[in-house]
């Protein structure tokens, strides 16, 4: 009797404008997955020349006009499962890595090889400031352990907009922890990048979701300066890099790309500005968004060539309720009352906005 074939393990990654950490995120993906899929949507950096410099990646377009969580995972999962045979999902992000012994560790290969329909869970660690440092992992610091894998049993896939499982994650379904394997994020390492995602991502909270609370959108985009002062700042395990600089790929290497100042600009911030042009400022006007000089912004992008900016010249809301409202949630964040006058500030939202 023939051997059965062994399951294919498949990583799933979106991109948009991700040249700044593709290639070490495909280099290092390269040695553990059989394929890559990567869809991207929209990139206008060299992404997409990144992505096809390796063998083993399928490049996507993402043919989606605006942002959707659901829609990209399920572009990945039908592709993934067109490929022959059995499949083990592992969706991540193009900022994020397997931990390098992910390449001999046993508890993955028992993992890998476990019953269809089994969901593995990681521990996601934050690298900050630079890779050889974490400031939070999900295991030790909350006791919470992610599904980034799947092993694909051809399950529906849950999802919604934002924020949503990458991989199906069926009720009742067996679950993996793995202890040893984790998922390395390099999105703190580059703040200007991440400060200008978390701006993008309040402002299209605020868009897709009119409803709900500001003082939510507020709490969820300002995580990381609310909770920094508590950080518990810890060296990197060596074996998280290790078998990839073996092999010399540099995965601690802080590059000159990653040295960016608040002035450098992302695709979310030509974002936020096409959101105005639809929308006006007006929706905005209580959000942490406003220490950008948006016009400046404005004019930078009209420089460049970029498209669906507003025509005229874009004027800080100056509503003295708003600014009133903003200034004191940014007051209190950092506060040990701040739960007490977020709770009234969600009281005044409902009266004044709402």
């Amino acid at each position: 009797m023939s051997a059965k074939p062994r399951r294919s393990i498949v990583a799933l990654i979106p991109t948009k404008n991700e040249a700044w950490i593709l290639d070490r995120t495909l280099a290092c993906t390269s040695l553990w997955a059989d394929y890559i899929i990567v869809a991207d949507q929209g990139s206008d950096d060299n992404t997409r020349e990144i992505a096809g410099n390796y063998p083993k990646v399928t490049l996507l377009v993402n043919p989606g006009p605006t942002f959707s969580e659901s829609d990209r995972q399920r572009l990945l999962i039908d592709a993934a499962r067109a490929i022959p045979g059995e499949h083990v999902l592992v969706a991540l992000d193009a900022d994020e890595i397997l931990s390098a012994n992910v390449l001999d560790d046993p508890e993955w290969r028992s993992a890998v090889s476990a019953p269809l329909g089994t969901i593995i869970t990681f521990s996601k660690v934050e690298l900050h400031p630079t890779p050889r440092t974490y400031c939070l992992s999900s295991a030790e610091d909350r006791d919470k352990y992610l599904p980034f894998g799947y092993v694909d049993d051809g399950a529906n896939h849950e999802s919604q907009l934002i924020h949503a499982p990458r991989v199906p994650t069926p009720e009742n379904a067996p679950v993996i922890q793995l202890r040893n394997v984790t998922v390395l994020h390099y999105g703190l390492c580059n703040m200007a990048r991440f400060q200008s995602k978390d701006r993008w991502y309040a402002c299209f909270n605020r868009i897709q979701f009119p409803h709900k609370s500001i003082v939510a959108i507020h709490r969820e985009a300002d995580w990381f300066d609310r909770t920094k002062a508590g950080f518990n700042v810890r060296p990197s395990s060596p074996e998280w890099f290790l078998g990839y600089e073996q092999v010399g790929i540099d995965v601690c290497g802080v590059e000159a790309g990653w040295k960016l100042t608040s002035d450098t600009r992302f695709w979310w911030d030509w974002d936020i500005l096409r959101m105005f042009e639809v929308h006006g400022v007006a929706p905005f006007a209580m959000l942490d968004i406003w220490t950008v000089d948006w016009e400046a912004v404005r004019m930078q992008g009209i420089t460049l060539g970029i498209d669906g900016l507003p025509p005229s010249p874009i004027v800080q809301p100056r509503r003295i309720t708003d600014n009133l409202f903003r200034h004191i949630l940014i007051f209190a964040r950092k506060t040990s009352v701040r739960r007490y006058v977020d709770g009234a500030m969600r009281r005044v939202e409902k009266i004044l906005y709402i």
